[in-house]
């Protein structure tokens, strides 16, 4: 999905994540190779792991039902603005309307912006 809908799923923060375990990779390969790298693939594991706080799954607002709840919120809201049920449309035509949701508001905001 990320090649179809880059805006969506390319950011700063994944690149970063990316690089940081293709060098705890190259690290650990490193060690099984016998080489003394320790402290080096401590701190690029500390990296990661402080990267982003863990979302919590346990109470009444946990991370699932706070992503339920907005999927469907995204859902009336497309369903609206397409005057058709995106609840059964495949991942890729569901992004696709996003997309172009997206996309026709942006438009709307530009053209609102060169009339004020």
């Amino acid at each position: 999905m990320a090649r179809y809908f880059p805006a969506f799923f390319d950011t700063a923060d994944k690149k970063i994540i990316a690089d940081l375990i293709r060098k705890k990779t190259l690290l650990c390969c490193k060690q099984l190779q016998g080489e003394e790298v320790g402290k080096e693939l401590l701190e690029i594991e500390k990296k990661i792991l402080t990267f982003s706080a863990p979302e919590s799954f346990t109470g009444n607002d946990n991370a699932e039902i706070r992503f339920e709840k907005d999927f469907e919120k995204l859902c009336v809201y497309l369903s609206q603005e397409l005057n058709s049920d995106v609840s059964h449309k495949t991942v890729f035509e569901f992004f696709a309307a996003y997309e172009f949701v997206k996309k026709q508001k942006d438009t709307e905001k530009k053209q609102l912006q060169k009339w004020k």
